[in-house]
């Protein structure tokens, strides 16, 4: 339609749910996925309605495995709510309750009062306390540094050891490395990204060489020339995360479980 008309349909959102979503930050996948909830609910003028995962993807232009890393991001988020029938088909509705958004602090209720009264402050108040991987910053991490310590067999330093395993192949000389710094790039790669631990031990080997066992067979990867030399962090794998795994889909060998994001 080149000239969309309020006749033909339209979705009825308060300005205040709009300015609440306007203090947000949820990331680009995951918004796509939350216009297409309004749409299919308040865009029907209905609370909730049953959506399958090939209408989010039809609607969004995106992958499964995104789509259900979306809408797993915003029901965290607590924007969104989803229940399952008996028959296991999901149903989604939007939290129109802001105050209860996990982005957003209480604050921000306190700053619709204060414009009622005519004060013109209108970012005073607001602030976004989610950690979502828009959101990190230089601050955000120094902070989690000096609140969580990784223990030596939890699966953050397991993953730091392997990787500078993986580095001392080619470069017996390395540096070792801080585990605890390591340990906080591969949680947010975990906890905000949604990767997995196989799918960043494959990377790992993909970039660096070596073997894994998978299903009962071993199978070895040949280091990759350009990355192996890049790649000497965690900070540095999940920054080319994406690029990385578009690279190592379209080996022939590779099991497709382990690099679908």
């Amino acid at each position: 339609m080149s000239c969309p008309q309020k006749e033909n349909g339209y979705a009825a959102i308060a300005t205040e749910i709009m300015e609440a979503l306007a203090s947000i930050r949820v990331g680009g996948e995951a918004t796509q996925c939350l216009w297409f909830i309004l749409r299919k609910t308040y865009g029907f003028h209905k609370k909730t309605d049953c959506i399958a995962l090939s209408q989010f993807c039809k609607a969004t232009l995106m992958s499964k495995s995104s789509v259900v890393r979306a809408l797993k991001k915003l029901v965290e988020m607590k924007i969104v709510f989803k229940t399952k029938n008996q028959s296991g088909i999901s149903s989604y509705s939007f939290n129109k309750k802001y105050s209860e958004w996990v982005g957003v602090t209480k604050k921000y209720t306190g700053l619709q009062k204060s414009k009622r009264k005519g004060y013109n402050k209108v970012n005073q108040g607001v602030t976004i306390k989610s950690t979502t991987k828009d959101t990190i910053t230089k601050d955000t991490i120094t902070k989690d540094k000096s609140q969580k310590k990784f223990s030596d067999d939890s699966i953050e330093i397991l993953l730091g050891k392997k990787l500078y395993e993986a580095i001392q192949r080619n470069n017996p000389g390395h540096k070792e490395p801080n585990y605890q710094t390591w340990g906080k790039d591969f949680d947010l790669m975990m906890r905000v990204d949604g990767r997995t631990k196989e799918q960043i031990m494959y990377l790992i080997l993909f970039v660096h060489g070596g073997s894994i066992k998978v299903k009962g067979v071993f199978r070895k990867f040949d280091r990759n020339e350009f990355w192996f030399s890049n790649i000497l962090s965690p900070n540095k794998l999940r920054k080319h995360f994406d690029s990385l795994a578009m690279q190592m889909s379209k080996k022939p060998s590779i099991d497709p479980n382990f690099v679908a994001l």
